[in-house]
């Protein structure tokens, strides 16, 4: 084996190892358990005979080394400098090893340095990074071939000839960060590692490894090692989030003193009897459950029960301070409904009710007594509030203006609640309702809840009202009768109204037989003249005066044809004669007619009665 060869091996195997121990002694490559099992063969232990230069060794175990007590008083500029400098007298000049490094994996760890870095001075190439206000003399350290720059206020290390892994080179201190030393700087997500603007300085032991997520507090103070734990994480807490918990005290306090709070548990009614019998008025949280509100009711209907009267006053006077509390509450307004069937016959109590249903609330809101929810809480009480108000004409009227504002004719259930206001309310108290649907027609033909109001108060109308009604039918006849929404109350007047009306009507409506039962709509107006009428021969000899051209018409319409199929069928066995006048007519019609896809079921209907009763009524 050659010698020179040999010697040569032990010169790089000897500085492999040195660059070992520096980069342990320096704690910048220390790799994690993987990596170091895998390149553990490349740096082999330097054969027998050889040894370490302990100049190098003996100042970056000082370097390495805690700093004595002593030095803690020190600023940490001064220490900085003095440590930089005692890295100046004895790191060589740097020289680039990138293509030393043997891994093709850009994050590989190089633990094997060649040539003899540490015992030669040889010539810088390429050009070197500064970084901040430094000096031609200071130089970068490179801690690998991606180069490790220091912050403006850290001195200027000189480059060492190891590379550093895991992302050191992304490691950018900010402006005003503390001074690190060597040992101080771990590797493992450390450019991650941000410390604040006026983070305090930190000595060697109290940093850990994969600590690198830890963010320092504006002027904290030091932490000592026992302190600090790995892993762990201070979070920053932002002005927002200091004032979290005080805000969502400040929300509860306020949700809680809006709206009460439900009771617990149901009270027995013994319990419920004592809270009434206190004196103080009835809470909306008492009735909360069924068997609560059943105990109040229980209550209410035993009049001759002790403490009757005190117990009617005490739910008066809770009812009266939130009454739409309890109308909108599913217990609660059984218990209105209840009071206000206690209170039946004592104008006073039912007088407060009514007043404290019309005001409005402490805060000047005036509730609705007309709500549009879906369930019918609300429909009661008011059925009920109209039951208790009749007796009194003043609290009546005063009910009756209240809900005619809010729009009772036009309400989707103003009809329900006009036919019980008609059946317990004077007919003097409802002569407004009948003026305002008067006044107000034009505008309740065009819906559906106005339409079923009007038919409540037709039914109700009387003396020169009731004939203001029938003048309003008669002159706009066909209006109403091709309605979307009239068109029912039409049908509904035809069946329901005097015969003298709805003969009026009838011969109003067959003056447009032939545009009536061409319409989608008006041709069911048709059909309610001779099926709901009765008033079948008017319609009969309307259909015979027609020629035999709107006869056509009449027999090929989509809607025109079940009007004349139907009257065939329901003449048929009243007026025989005349209907089979009308079938031989359609019968005589031309064939591009009577063949037409309308005109079919006419045509079946008209065969059929030739052929049972052609050869009778020849």
């Amino acid at each position: 084996m050659d010698p020179s060869a040999a010697t040569g091996q032990s010169t790089r195997d000897a500085h492999a190892h040195l660059s070992s121990f520096f980069l342990d002694a320096m704690r910048l490559g220390e790799p994690s358990p993987p990596e170091r099992q895998r390149h553990a063969p490349l740096a082999p232990p330097p054969s027998r005979g050889q040894q370490l230069d302990r100049s190098y060794v003996a100042v970056f175990a000082e370097m390495a080394s805690p700093p004595p007590a002593l030095q803690l008083k020190m600023s940490p500029m001064s220490k900085m400098m003095q440590e930089l400098e005692i890295t100046r007298q004895f790191w060589p000049p740097s020289k680039p090893y990138a293509s030393l490094a043997r891994s093709s994996n850009r994050d590989g760890y190089a633990s094997q340095i060649g040539g003899a870095a540490f015992t030669k001075n040889t010539t810088q190439s390429g050009t070197q990074h500064q970084s901040g206000p430094s000096s031609s003399a200071q130089q970068p350290l490179r801690a690998s071939a991606r180069q490790y720059q220091p912050g403006p206020v850290a001195a200027s290390l000189t480059v060492s000839h190891y590379q550093q892994p895991y992302y050191a080179s992304q490691y950018q201190p900010e402006q005003v960060a503390a001074p690190l030393t060597a040992s101080q700087y771990q590797p493992y997500y450390a450019s991650q590692y941000q410390p604040e603007r006026v983070a305090a300085p930190q000595t060697a032991s109290q940093y850990q490894p994969y600590a690198s997520q830890y963010q320092s507090e504006p002027a904290a103070a030091t932490l000592a090692a026992s302190q600090y734990e790995p892993y762990a994480i201070v979070p920053h807490q932002s002005e927002y989030g200091s004032s979290f918990h005080q805000r969502m005290r400040a929300i509860q306090a306020a949700q809680a003193q809006a709206m009460p709070s439900r009771a617990r548990r149901c009270r027995t009614l013994e319990e419920t009897r004592s809270a009434l019998l206190s004196g103080a008025p009835m809470e909306l949280q008492l009735v909360t459950f069924p068997d609560s509100a059943a105990h109040v009711i229980y209550l209410l209907l035993h009049r001759d029960g002790e403490g009757y009267e005190q117990i009617l006053r005490s739910v008066l006077a809770g009812v009266t301070r939130g009454v739409h509390d309890f109308i909108d509450n599913k217990e609660g307004h059984k218990v209105l409904v209840e009071l206000l069937g206690a209170c039946a016959g004592r104008q006073d109590e039912v007088k407060a009710i009514v007043q404290a249903a019309l005001a409005p609330d402490a805060n000047g809101t005036r509730y609705s007594l007309l709500r549009s929810t879906k369930h019918d809480y609300w429909e009661k009480c008011v059925r009920e509030l109209m039951t208790a108000a009749a007796p009194y004409p003043d609290l009546s009227a005063m009910l009756v203006d209240r809900l005619m504002c809010e729009g009772l004719l036009k309400h989707d259930r103003g009809d329900q609640l006009l036919q019980h206001c008609f059946a317990t309310t004077r007919h003097q108290d409802t002569v407004i309702v009948l003026q305002c649907a008067l006044d107000k027609i034009d505008d309740m033909i065009g819906t559906a809840s106005g339409a079923k109001c009007l038919v409540e108060c037709y039914a109700r109308a009387t003396g020169h009202q009731l004939q203001a009604f029938n003048d309003i039918l008669l002159a706009r006849a066909l209006e109403i009768a091709t309605g979307k929404f009239s068109n029912y109350f039409m049908q509904h007047i035809l069946e329901h109204g005097d015969a003298e009306t709805s003969r009026l009507l009838v011969e109003r409506l067959m003056a447009d037989v032939v545009q009536l039962s061409l319409h989608s709509i008006g041709s069911y107006v048709v059909e309610a003249c001779y099926q709901k009428a009765g008033l079948l021969p008017l319609v009969l000899a309307a259909f015979l005066r027609l020629d035999d051209d709107y006869l056509a018409q009449l027999v090929q319409g989509a809607y025109a044809n079940y009007v004349v199929h139907k009257l065939l069928d329901t003449a048929i066995h009243v007026f025989p004669r005349e209907t089979m006048a009308l079938v031989r007519r359609i019968d005589g019609l031309p064939q591009h007619v009577t063949r037409r896809p309308y005109a079919r079921k006419v045509m079946m209907v008209v065969l059929k009665l030739l052929a049972r009763y052609g050869r009778m009524y020849a």
